[in-house]
């Protein structure tokens, strides 16, 4: 069920390097990922914290539920999320967690974003991860500590994109996925790694477009 040869980690490093480019990468946080035969592929933690300068030794294999064992490199923040993809989406062969200005902006103060242009192949892209609703506030992931964040993500978020797989995860025989993760920037899924760093492009676009959209329709 998947498009396309499986990612390596050369594939990664340069995807890396491309979107570091195109400024679709932040020192904030974020990571990379692809399906493998039995393990995924995924940047080590701090990748960020690098400037996203990484080579081949900055990508590591990781299991698709657990931990491989007590000594293994520490994996990023939001690893599980990566896993709850895999395991849920067939079709998903390629995941890009980004801090990128604009979706990190939107995933603050957004519910989500409905499909139209320059997003309409992605189909709408809802904002996930937020257990008070709303837009903001204290529902926002980015101010907690790591062990609030992963409670928010085990007791939160993952079941949602559980919940979302089942509504949607037959889209992705056509096309590729993306949410907004609350206060946390965005998740890019796609049956390529080419088709998710195309996807992250167009997300930032539309994001770019609903900020300057609000600002204008801002009183102040």
């Amino acid at each position: 069920m998947h498009s396309g040869d499986l990612a390596t980690s050369a594939d990664l490093v340069s995807a890396v390097r491309l979107l570091r480019s195109e400024r679709l990468l932040d020192w904030t946080g974020g990571a990379l990922s692809a399906r493998g035969k039995d393990a995924m592929l995924i940047s080590r933690g701090g990748a960020a914290r690098k400037f996203w300068l990484l080579d081949d030794n900055d990508i590591m294999s990781w299991p698709y539920s657990g931990v491989p064992h007590e000594s293994a490199p520490r994996p990023p923040l939001g690893v599980a999320v990566h896993q709850c993809v895999y395991r849920h989406f067939p079709w998903c062969t390629a995941v890009v967690h980004s801090h990128a200005g604009d979706c990190f902006l939107t995933s603050c103060l957004s519910t989500g974003l409905k499909a139209s242009p320059p997003t309409e192949t992605l189909g709408e892209i809802p904002n996930l991860g937020d257990s008070k609703g709303g837009s903001g506030g204290a529902g926002t992931s980015g101010g907690l500590s790591i062990i609030r964040r992963a409670e928010r993500e085990r007791d939160v978020l993952l079941p949602q994109i559980v919940e979302l797989a089942e509504q949607r995860g037959g889209e992705m025989a056509e096309h590729g996925l993306a949410f907004l993760d609350h206060g946390h920037g965005i998740y890019v899924l796609g049956r390529s790694l080419s088709e998710a760093l195309t996807d992250l492009a167009k997300a930032e676009a539309g994001c770019r477009l609903w900020t300057l959209r609000s600002a204008q329709r801002t009183q102040f």
